[in-house]
C-alpha cells in the first residue's frame, strides 16, 4: 500500500483505530487513551492528530525510516499508523521519536 493511500484511509475511515489491528500493543493503546482523554479527543481523533503531527513535523530521518519500511514491505497500514502514534506519544512526553 502506498503512503498516500494509508493517509487517505485514515482521513475517511469511520474508526481509524480499527486500521491498526494487531499492530498496536496494549501499552500503546492505554497511553493513547489517556493522552486522548487529556486532550479531550476520541481515540480516533487522537490518531488523526498523530498523523497530522507526523506530516507537519517529522524529520527527514523519520520520513526515510517510514518510507524504507513501506518499500521493504515491513510496514503495513497498521504498523505505519502505529509508528506515527508512538512518535506522537513520545513527543508529548518530551522524548522525541521512537522510530
Amino acid at each position: 500500500m502506498l503512503l498516500g493511500q494509508i493517509l487517505a484511509t485514515v482521513e475517511r475511515h469511520p474508526d481509524p483505530l480499527g486500521l491498526l489491528g494487531e499492530d498496536l500493543d496494549i501499552v500503546t493503546l492505554a497511553q493513547a487513551g489517556a493522552a486522548a482523554e487529556r486532550a479531550g479527543l476520541s481515540l480516533g481523533g487522537y490518531l488523526q492528530a498523530a498523523v497530522a503531527s507526523f506530516l507537519a513535523s517529522a524529520s527527514e530521518e523519520e520520513w526515510a525510516q517510514l518510507v524504507s519500511r513501506l518499500q521493504d514491505g515491513r510496514c503495513g497500514p497498521g504498523a505505519c499508523l502505529d509508528l506515527m502514534l508512538r512518535r506522537h506519544l513520545r513527543g508529548e512526553a518530551g522524548r522525541g521519536c521512537v522510530c
